[in-house]
C-alpha cells in the first residue's frame, strides 16, 4: 500500500497541483480500503505531507501599506475623495506588488471617526474611490483594514482600547485568518513607530517609510524579501 501512494507522490517538493490531486484521491481511496490495516499509521503521516505541500504552495507573500503617509499624503484626518493626494509612485507600488504576486493590503487607524469628525461611510467611501482609481491602471488592494476606536472618543461607542488599533497587530492577523499569507515573506510599510510595532508582534518585517518615490522604495524590498526561502 505504501509503495503504491508513493508511486503517485514522487518526490513532495516538486508536487504540481495535478500530483498533489492525485496523490490525495488515490491516498483517500486507499484509506477507505485499507482503514483497519495496521499500515493506517504510513497512510496518515502520507496523507498529512501532502496536505502540508499543498498548503505551502498556495500561500503568497504580502505588502502590508499603511494609508495616511504612505499611499496618500497626510494632511490630517482625509476623509473627502476630493482632498486625497496620491504618494508620489504609490499607485505604482501597488501595481508592483500585484505582478509580483503579493496580496496587497491597507490597515490604517482612523481615529477621526472616534473624534467625530467624519463616519465610518466615510472611511468606506473613500476606499471604493481608491480601490476604482487603482483599477485604472490595473492594480488592486486585496483588502482594506481600518480602525474606528480610539481610547479618549468623543463619540462613546467607539471609546475603547482596541486590540486593531495600531500599535497592537489586530488588524494584521485578522488579516493573516482570513488569508493564505506567506509571513516570513511578507512586509509592512508604514511612516511611524506604531506601524512597525504592530508588524513586529505580527511576525511582520516592518520598513520605515518617510518622503520619496514609494514604487522606487518598495522595488529593492521586493527583492530582498521575495527570494527569502520558505
Amino acid at each position: 500500500m505504501q509503495q503504491d501512494v508513493c508511486e503517485c507522490v514522487g518526490q513532495p517538493q516538486h508536487l504540481c497541483s495535478m500530483h498533489l490531486a492525485c496523490a490525495k484521491a488515490r491516498a483517500a481511496r486507499l484509506a477507505l480500503r485499507r482503514r483497519n490495516s495496521d499500515r493506517w499509521p504510513a497512510l496518515t503521516a502520507i496523507l498529512w505531507n501532502v496536505y502540508l505541500i499543498q498548503g505551502d504552495e498556495m500561500k503568497k507573500p504580502a505588502v502590508f501599506f499603511d494609508r495616511d503617509g504612505v499611499l496618500n499624503e497626510d494632511s490630517g484626518y482625509v476623509f473627502e475623495i476630493g482632498k486625497l493626494r496620491w504618494i508620489d509612485g504609490a499607485r505604482e507600488a501597488v501595481k508592483i506588488a500585484n505582478d509580483a504576486g503579493y496580496f496587497v493590503f491597507v490597515v490604517t487607524n482612523q481615529s477621526g471617526v472616534a473624534r467625530g469628525l467624519y463616519e465610518e461611510t466615510h472611511v468606506e467611501a473613500l476606499h471604493k474611490w481608491m480601490a476604482d482609481d487603482l483599477a485604472i491602471i490595473g492594480a488592486h488592494i486585496d483588502a482594506f483594514e481600518y480602525c474606528p476606536y480610539h481610547p479618549d472618543a468623543v463619540i462613546e461607542r467607539y471609546r475603547q482600547i482596541s486590540l486593531r488599533r495600531k500599535p497592537a497587530p489586530g488588524m494584521i492577523n485578522d488579516l493573516l485568518e482570513r488569508f493564505s499569507v506567506d509571513v516570513g515573506r511578507s512586509i509592512l510599510i508604514g511612516d511611524k513607530s506604531t506601524d512597525l510595532e504592530a508588524a513586529r508582534a505580527a511576525g511582520i518585517h516592518g520598513c520605515l517609510y518617510s518622503s520619496g518615490n514609494l514604487a522606487q522604495f518598495l522595488r529593492p524590498l521586493l527583492h530582498l524579501h521575495g527570494s527569502k526561502s520558505r
